[in-house]
């Protein structure tokens, strides 16, 4: 049979093993090295060890392999290996062996493995004469997989691949979209990939907070980078190498490193250079920057620069910061700079010419409006600026202009609809931007046109699109005006501020109609079949 066939050729191999060394044992034991052999001959052995007889293998026997080991000897690979008693008895544990493995390929089935709770339990390493790796190793499935369960995640200190596999699969089974590990100290790159599988819903929020993350390598960063959610939050991070800021900046959502505390031109540049055309990255922790900084910063190309952080910034930082709002790659930046106090004249002119929205405390912001009244700023032509500030678009990535003025939320929102309108981008609206617009907006901007062109020049500048009395917004900027947390939704409660003189129970029916998934929160896709 089987294991009398098995026994044979192992007693044979084993005798003859004996008869040139020392080795004691002429019949085939656990725990006991089979002699040296050559590759041919090892995969001969490897293929009766996995033969089915009968739907029986060797290992349902009671067995489990121990140890693979090999060497370069003579011009050729040689190879060993050991068995012991399964102390489980019959029970048939996962496990697999394998040998010969290149570096890469070990790599991705080590990676496999893990996945599935199976750890690595003994690994041989060796190089053969020509300086080629070669990895023996033997995997056992950890025997805490199918116990481990998920309690309160929030208080999770640390986590290994298959434990995090694990999680992901129950948070997502759960409906839920938040991973939120706040206690977790430390990720390797099994984790942080793990993580970055988390699955993510069409319409919801995916976000994965990792605020308790004392540090970051290279490995690990590139790995979380690849999730494709809408924030990370790794706020807990005090300082980020240049390598590590690097990958992680290829994350394509909003990024928050609001624990850093001061990062040099070189990090600032890789956060810049690779979080480009979506998402925010959010600098709250920064209390000050330099000016090489602010020139590296001054580059960003994401949808908001945040750095709220900041209590004072002098001329030349304010230059060079506005930089992020001239659309280079068609993409205007927002800036937010909520925590200055003050500013002087100069600033104030610097900060009025920026092309995008700039989110200000109140006193700031007024003066920054009374520069940019002073100045009567008009946008010049421009090839690259094309519907930079779509209004209609993204509503849920822009901070909230809590604080901010009455009449300069007009102006912003004004230089923002403004934007959107000038499809072409020379910096005026003429009839050609009609011609550019969506469809359902054309006979809008027609009739704009026709009253706002004061002087009859057949174009509206910024200015007297500024001044229009009746200007009307599109239901983006209703949506991000009632959307008080920023989360890019809508609960009933901010909902409800939508039609305050109207009875509850009818606006509270009108959001359940509109909540066509009934997650109790609008979308702004949800949102926009108002009225229709």
């Amino acid at each position: 049979g089987l294991v009398g066939g098995l026994f044979e050729y192992l007693g044979g191999r084993l005798a003859q093993n004996a008869a040139s060394t020392s080795d004691p044992f002429q019949n085939p034991q656990p725990d006991v090295f089979t002699e040296w052999m050559n590759r041919r001959d090892f995969l001969k052995l490897r293929a009766i060890l996995e033969s089915e007889r009968d739907g029986l293998k060797f290992w349902d026997f009671g067995y489990l392999m121990e140890a693979v080991e090999g060497k370069g000897i003579g011009g050729e690979n040689q190879f060993r290996c050991k068995y012991s008693d399964n102390k489980a008895g019959l029970a048939r544990d996962q496990w697999g062996w394998e040998f010969e493995l290149a570096d890469n390929r070990f790599t991705d089935l080590d990676a496999t493995y893990k996945n599935q709770g199976i750890e690595l339990y003994q690994q041989d390493v060796f190089k053969d004469e020509e300086g080629v790796t070669h990895h023996q190793a033997v995997w056992r499935k950890n025997p805490l997989f199918d116990s481990f369960r998920i309690g309160n995640v929030a208080t999770i200190r640390s986590l290994t691949s298959w434990q995090a596999v694990k999680l992901v699969k129950e948070i997502a089974a759960s409906g839920q979209t938040v991973i939120q590990l706040a206690s977790l100290e430390a990720i390797d790159k099994d984790v942080a990939r793990a993580l970055a599988a988390f699955p993510v819903k069409p319409g919801s929020r995916t976000w994965i907070y990792l605020t308790g993350l004392k540090s970051i390598d290279k490995d690990a960063a590139s790995e979380l980078a690849k999730f494709q959610g809408e924030k990370l939050y790794l706020d807990g991070l005090k300082t980020i190498d240049y390598d590590a800021a690097l990958e992680i900046a290829n994350f394509g959502g909003n990024l928050h490193l609001n624990g850093l505390n001061s990062i040099d031109a070189k990090v600032a540049s890789a956060l810049v250079r690779n979080h480009v055309g979506t998402g925010d990255l959010s600098l709250l922790g920064l209390t000050s920057i330099n000016k090489d900084v602010a020139i590296v910063l001054g580059k960003f190309e994401g949808d908001d620069l945040i750095l709220n952080g900041l209590k004072t910034i002098d001329k030349d930082i304010a230059k060079a910061l506005v930089e992020c709002g001239k659309g280079v790659s068609g993409n205007t930046t927002n800036l937010c700079l909520k925590g200055l106090a003050s500013i002087d004249k100069d600033v104030a002119k610097v900060l009025a010419k920026f092309r995008g929205v700039l989110e200000l405390e109140q006193e700031v912001a007024a003066e920054v409006s009374k520069a940019w009244r002073e100045l009567r700023i008009d946008f010049p032509k421009t090839t690259t600026q094309t519907q930079t500030e779509d209004v209609k678009s993204e509503p849920d990535k822009k901070p909230s202009n809590q604080g901010v003025t009455n009449e300069v939320k007009i102006l912003q929102r004004a230089r923002g609809a403004y934007r959107y309108i000038d499809s072409n981008g020379d910096g005026k609206i003429t009839a050609d931007d009609i011609l550019g617009s969506p469809q359902g907006k054309q006979e809008k901007i027609k009739d704009l046109l026709e009253r706002l062109d004061k002087n009859k020049n057949g174009t509206v500048s910024l200015n007297e699109f500024s001044q229009d009395p009746e200007r009307s917004f599109s239901d983006a900027q209703r949506f991000k005006d009632l959307d008080s947390d920023k989360d890019g939704f809508l609960s009933l409660s901010e909902f409800l501020r939508l039609h305050r003189n109207r009875a509850k129970a009818q606006n509270t029916e009108e959001f359940k109609t509109l909540d066509t998934n009934a997650d109790d929160l609008l979308s702004f896709e949800e949102f926009g079949k108002l009225g229709k």
